[in-house]
């Protein structure tokens, strides 16, 4: 299953088809049959394989618990069709005709075929409501195998398949719920059951969502907080190229230190650059490592930092800008005039600028590895100019990064897309230029790999409490279940055997609730009835030797002629 899905609906479905599943094995299983056994394997492999869906929180491929889904599903299958919930039965001979057809399909197919024929099989074997309500479960759970092969694609498809589940699990849960009512222990454990799942899906999907935003915020506000600490990096950054592009000015002007400044600049200078900027837009070249091309060049002798330094807006200033050569590149530059310089007037503009830039490349961002383990990329519209990420983890951050500057842009103030399944957390932010506009992105990721484990195995701890909290409670149901019903169970024994005869039946009931108080006015009754009884039987011998001795004769007539008493002394005179 795509981990991807909100953990209250995982929840709430895991623990509903566990409960339903779970209560088909064990009403199968007190059919006391080979049939019934069938199904109640079937059914509890079933429920195996929903308990390990709920604890496999964080692993999308599912192939294996598909194949056991199929075999679970088979089993069912079998055990209708030779009536282990219903009175039909299949012929021994058709037996060899279902896993061959199933045999060849994947996992999702075999799974979705085998759940197909349970559904038809449970209508074949009873065709009553709690068949339809079994073939709906079973059916919605064949679409929901067909429709799990796109859930590794994530999207819509997770959250229809565990919606199709959740449906199943109810469909299942009314099937019992009516069969249920035929039995008082089911009724009472069904009653119980009903109320503490309620409760635990409740439990499980506040305090689920609970675990999952505590650590989305606290993700979230660790990658904010270190995208800020880059975005300070790069205006020191700026700051530091400002002052290079003034101190380079200076030497430059002078003209006898130039040479060796710009020496030393190339020893110990990493991606940086140095060129100069005419007021006619003319670039020299000073340094690099590698130099700008010439369309690098006219691009940034064009930008707006270098702009406003020329046309004297500002004496020195730095800022973001788009290096547009054979693949887009950022920099920072710094920008400075030097105070030597000759100008016809004080107000008129430089004659010229020297810029001092470092490119935002892999060096630079392979600087940043350390910091954090953080990943660390630089967007120049869709391409990725920079990062310290493989090539799958940079994918996987671009497609973040257009998706969410396709739903409207990124706003000024940056945008944190929170971790979904095993997609990072990813702060974007602008990176804008002198003039305020967009020259590039800035994303910072972090790989969700300590704190989602912590996330996922604090969640698996809170399932598996709530798998043992409901399987203590369905025990202690059925505990208690059976010590009510028994009670009513023995009353009604003792009933049918009065009604055939016995009055000399009795119940051992001695509880002190309503069920002790009938059973004691129960045995009332019958002793009353069994006083009555012998009474009547005494009188009749009495009223028999009476007859018997008297010497006249008596004959006893009914309405249609004929005797059906006489005495002897009757018999003696005919």
């Amino acid at each position: 299953m795509e981990p991807g899905v909100p953990f209250s609906l995982l929840g709430a479905v895991q623990l509903l088809l566990i409960a339903a599943l779970g209560g088909l094995a064990v009403t199968a299983l007190l059919r006391r049959s080979t049939s019934a056994g069938l199904i109640a394997v079937g059914a509890a492999i079933l429920a195996a394989v929903e308990v390990r869906t709920a604890l496999r929180i964080g692993i999308p491929d599912s192939d294996t618990l598909a194949l056991v889904r199929a075999a679970g599903g088979l089993l069912v299958g079998v055990g209708f069709l030779t009536g282990g919930l219903g009175s039909r039965k299949l012929p021994t001979s058709l037996y060899g005709g279902v896993v061959p057809l199933a045999a060849a399909l994947g996992p999702s197919s075999l799974a979705a075929a085998s759940a197909v024929f349970a559904a038809g099989a449970i209508v074949w074997a009873r065709r009553d409501q709690i068949a339809l309500c079994l073939a709906v479960g079973f059916g919605l759970l064949a679409v929901a195998n067909l429709v799990a092969v796109a859930a590794d694609e994530g999207g819509t498809a997770p959250a229809v398949v565990l919606a199709l589940r959740g449906v199943a699990a109810l469909a299942v849960l009314v099937a019992l719920g009516l069969l249920a009512q035929s039995s008082l222990t089911a009724k009472v454990v069904g009653a119980i059951l009903i109320g503490v799942i309620t409760m635990a899906v409740a439990a499980v999907g506040v305090v689920g969502n609970v675990v999952v935003t505590s650590y989305e915020k606290q993700s979230r506000e660790t990658v904010e907080e270190a995208a800020l600490g880059r975005l300070s990096g790069l205006v020191s950054l700026g700051e530091q190229n400002k002052n290079q592009a003034v101190n380079l000015s200076l030497f430059c002007t002078v003209g006898k230190d130039c040479q060796g400044y710009l020496e030393q600049f190339l020893k110990n200078a990493g991606s940086d650059f140095a060129v100069l900027v005419k007021a006619n837009r003319q670039v020299v070249s000073l340094a690099g490592r590698p130099a700008l091309s010439r369309a690098e060049q006219l691009g940034l002798a064009r930008s707006p930092v270098v702009d406003l330094v020329l046309r004297g807006a500002e004496p020195q200033l730095y800022g973001a800008v788009r290096l547009t050569g054979s693949s887009p590149a950022l920099a920072v530059v710094g920008v400075g005039v030097s105070p030597l310089a000759v100008r016809p007037t004080g107000q008129s503009p430089p004659p010229e600028v020297f810029v001092y830039g470092s490119r935002l490349d892999n060096g630079y961002v392979f600087r940043d590895i350390d910091a954090g383990g953080f990943g660390l990329s630089f967007f120049a519209g869709d391409t990725v100019t920079a990062t310290n990420l493989n090539r799958n983890a940079a994918d996987r951050v671009r497609q973040i990064v257009r998706g969410a500057d396709s739903e409207g842009g990124i706003p000024d103030q940056g945008e944190t897309i929170g971790s979904q399944g095993a997609n990072p957390t990813v702060r974007v932010v602008p990176i804008r230029g002198a003039d305020r506009q967009n020259v590039g992105l800035l994303a910072l990721s972090r790989d969700p790999g300590p704190a989602l484990q912590a996330e996922r195995d604090a969640l698996r701890l809170l399932m598996v409490t709530a798998l043992l909290a409901l399987l203590a409670v369905a025990v202690g149901a059925a505990v208690l279940g059976r010590r009510t019903a028994r009670p009513v169970q023995d009353l009604t024994d003792a009933a049918e055997r009065i009604a055939g005869g016995d009055l000399t039946a009795t119940t051992a009931v001695r509880s002190k609730d309503e069920v002790g108080t009938l059973s004691r006015t129960f045995a009332t009754m019958t002793a009353s009835l069994g006083q009555l009884t012998g009474d009547l039987r005494e009188s009749a011998e009495r009223l028999e030797t009476v007859l018997a001795s008297m010497s006249d004769g008596l004959l006893a007539t009914d309405e249609d002629g004929l005797v059906p008493n006489v005495n002897r002394a009757a018999l003696e005179m005919l």
